[in-house]
């Protein structure tokens, strides 16, 4: 069993589990797992795009269901996105949803059996999703190389190490992993911000257009890293890596940012719940982060499972109550929620202490 015990006796923000939330079925595309949803709230409804694994050859797609009070209410008997493309043979996986004036974008992994990308897809009417390519870019470490010797940058020894660490097959004609792409659900100074992970770090990027995440825009972004970067990991429960979870959300305090944490421990890995504060207009600065996680894997189903010892954040709601909902992967195998207090995280957050000099890489 996951020690959880030193990180519950920080725990100052009171989590409640709202329980299991899906489970696999005998449907085809979903008959080994399910799991990572993106949702987003349409009046009472809400619509839930998930991650489905069926056992032949373990191949992901994406999932549909509506739920009404946490109760399933409507499921889809097929998928909604699959796997067309060379890029994607291997599974679309781990969806994010916003709604940015009046269009919905789902961003997604694309997994070919040896690299992964981003990719999204678009539409003004659910559930009826239509592919628009790569969000993110196909480019390789090799290019990386060179980029980074342009300028320096001071994250380019941290992240050699951690690319060669994590990915120990990488060669130079390979493409440098770039996931967990979050937009968040307003365009900010008449921009679109997009979050996501380059490892070790969180990382932020905004731009006019869609269109505009070209070849030669990343080969400007990437020499410019440093700037760019939200925050490392800090904390011991995050000692392997971060990245972006559910998209943030909108307070009268700022933005707040749910993202996953990455502990290596003798026993593997285990995934958690962690949070951040970041202002309204410039989302670059950190108001807060909590030095505790929120939670992470205690039920069983989120011990055991095709992955134990995981709960993966890709969604958040404000309910009703003033709570916020957080719908996760529970031991890549479900998908579980639990609930907070909008203002007792906030002030959780605000009262964080939190020092942006101090920063490890």
């Amino acid at each position: 069993m996951v020690d959880n015990d030193r990180l519950k006796s920080l725990n100052h923000v009171n989590v409640k589990k709202e329980g299991l939330i899906l489970e696999k079925t005998d449907l085809f595309f979903e008959d080994h797992a399910v799991l990572n949803p993106a949702c987003i709230k349409i009046d009472e409804v809400v619509h839930m795009f998930y991650r489905a694994v069926r056992k032949a050859g373990m191949i992901s797609s994406i999932g549909y269901c509506k739920l009404k009070n946490n109760v399933v209410v409507e499921r889809s008997q097929n998928p909604i996105l699959v796997p067309e493309y060379e890029h994607e043979q291997n599974g679309i996986e781990d969806p994010r949803i916003v709604c940015i004036e009046g269009t919905y974008i789902l961003t997604h992994t694309m997994y070919d059996g040896h690299n992964v990308l981003t990719g999204y897809a678009t539409t003004t009417c659910l559930p009826d999703f239509k592919k628009r390519g790569y969000l993110l870019p196909k480019i390789t470490f090799g290019e990386v190389k060179q980029l980074f010797k342009r300028s320096n940058p001071k994250c380019a020894k941290s992240f050699f190490w951690h690319q060669k660490k994590y990915i120990p097959s990488l060669t130079d004609r390979d493409y440098i992993w770039i996931k967990n792409a979050v937009f968040f659900p307003r365009k900010i100074n008449g921009k679109f911000v997009l979050l996501h992970r380059i490892l070790p770090g969180i990382h932020l990027i905004s731009f006019d257009h869609l269109s505009d995440l070209k070849h030669n825009f990343w080969h400007d972004y990437l020499p410019n890293l440093d700037q760019y970067t939200l925050f490392y990991p800090r904390y011991v429960f995050e000692n392997h890596h971060i990245a972006p979870s559910a998209p943030p959300i909108e307070t009268d305090k700022g933005w707040i940012f749910i993202y996953h944490a990455a502990e290596a421990t003798h026993s593997g890995l285990v995934y958690r719940a962690a949070v951040a504060l970041l202002d309204l207009e410039n989302p670059q600065k950190v108001l807060g982060r909590l030095t505790y996680p929120l939670f992470g894997p205690e039920e069983k189903w989120e011990r055991l499972g095709a992955v134990n010892n995981i709960v993966f954040p890709t969604a958040a709601i404000e309910g009703k109550n003033n709570r916020l909902y957080i719908y996760y992967g529970g031991a890549d195998s479900v998908i579980g929620c639990r609930s907070v207090d909008i203002d007792e995280l906030l002030q959780a957050l605000i009262h964080s202490n939190y020092d942006p000099t101090l920063c490890c890489g």
